[in-house]
């Protein structure tokens, strides 16, 4: 107030935000924008919250223009909070940032806290833009306020969907590398993903991983094995794999060969065969006269007679010897048969048909 001459009485100044200023006898606005004069206080007082100015029409403290400003008094005016993803908030009377952060400030129309559009996206302030997540296996968690991975290394992140999804069959996982950060097959196709293990061997090494049934499957008979990414057979006939040492061995007996319909190791089909390993399957002794024995491990003679055919019939699969002088055995018959001329006998020693008197 002051004693105005005219009307010889006392006056308020004509707006409330004015004091009088004896020095210059004129009524004066109050220094900031946001203060009025506190007739009680007897000097200008800043309105309480920080985001209001003082309007001198409606004699009031108003909100600045929008809800991301605060009034600056070395501007003297209302400006935009500090950082594009900030708001100004009533209860601590201060800007503030948005509550998660993928949010930011949008003007018009929210004049609010937006999310950014992608839910794999979180808000960067130094480019003011919403950035996807550095890998493409996270979301954006409002619980952790961050870029967050899925649940399962399995797994990557679907925008679509708006949810972890798994990266295919059970042989794939999310590969973070900044090269690669994507959906991966385990290296080498006997190989599966195990969670916080990483791709592991299928249980057995004649399996191998087949992604149309998502698991791992034996290889097609069990004289196969898995070998440099295929399937190979074991190379001997008389060979299966054995899957406690996880390789090919050989039947245990030299007269045997691995027989696939049976799944089993037989005995060649002769008493008098053995398996060639370099012929790579069963072969008769050298003579007929010789059967295989296991114990010994070699093809032995059925005995000797200088006048008969000692021999060993794989039909009986016995030793016998045929009953008169000029017979021999056949291996076609399995029978004792005459020399093919009548005046030839049976030489033990050579043992074969000799003309008499020779």
């Amino acid at each position: 107030m002051y004693f105005n001459r005219d009307h010889n009485q006392c006056i308020k100044c004509e707006l409330p935000n004015q004091y009088y200023d004896p020095d210059t006898r004129k009524c004066v606005r109050c220094q900031y924008a946001n203060q009025y004069f506190d007739e009680e206080s007897n000097q200008c007082v800043s309105c309480e919250m920080k985001n209001t100015i003082f309007d001198p029409y409606v004699n009031d403290c108003v909100d600045c223009d929008y809800n991301n400003q605060i009034f600056d008094e070395s501007l003297d005016k209302c400006r935009d909070c500090d950082e594009t993803n900030m708001i100004f908030d009533r209860e601590i009377n201060q800007c503030r940032n948005c509550t998660y952060g993928n949010q930011y400030y949008e003007r018009s129309p929210a004049d609010d806290c937006v999310f950014c559009s992608r839910t794999d996206e979180w808000y960067d302030t130094i480019t003011d833009t919403c950035l996807e997540c550095p890998y493409n296996n996270e979301y954006f968690s409002l619980q952790f306020n961050k870029c967050y991975p899925c649940d399962y290394l399995t797994d990557y992140y679907d925008e679509e969907s708006k949810s972890c999804e798994a990266c295919g069959g059970k042989n794939m996982y999310f590969n973070t590398s900044d090269d690669i950060n994507a959906c991966v097959t385990c290296p080498a196709v006997n190989e599966f993903y195990i969670e916080g293990v990483g791709c592991i061997e299928c249980p057995s090494g004649n399996m191998f991983f087949d992604k149309t049934k998502d698991e791992c499957e034996f290889c097609n008979t069990t004289k196969s094995y898995f070998n440099n990414g295929t399937c190979e057979y074991c190379h001997l006939f008389n060979e299966y794999y054995d899957f406690t040492s996880e390789k090919c061995i050989s039947c245990p007996q030299k007269n045997m060969f691995y027989n696939e319909e049976q799944e089993e190791c037989t005995n060649c089909t002769f008493g008098n065969q053995y398996f060639n390993t370099t012929l790579n399957g069963c072969q008769n002794c050298s003579s007929t006269n010789l059967y295989w024995d296991e114990e010994k491990g070699e093809c032995t003679s059925c005995g000797y007679d200088p006048d008969l055919d000692v021999h060993y019939n794989p039909k009986t699969k016995k030793c016998e010897t045929c009953p008169n002088s000029n017979q021999y055995f056949d291996v076609l018959t399995s029978t004792c048969v005459e020399c093919p001329g009548k005046n030839m006998f049976f030489d033990g020693d050579v043992r074969e048909c000799l003309v008499c008197g020779f």
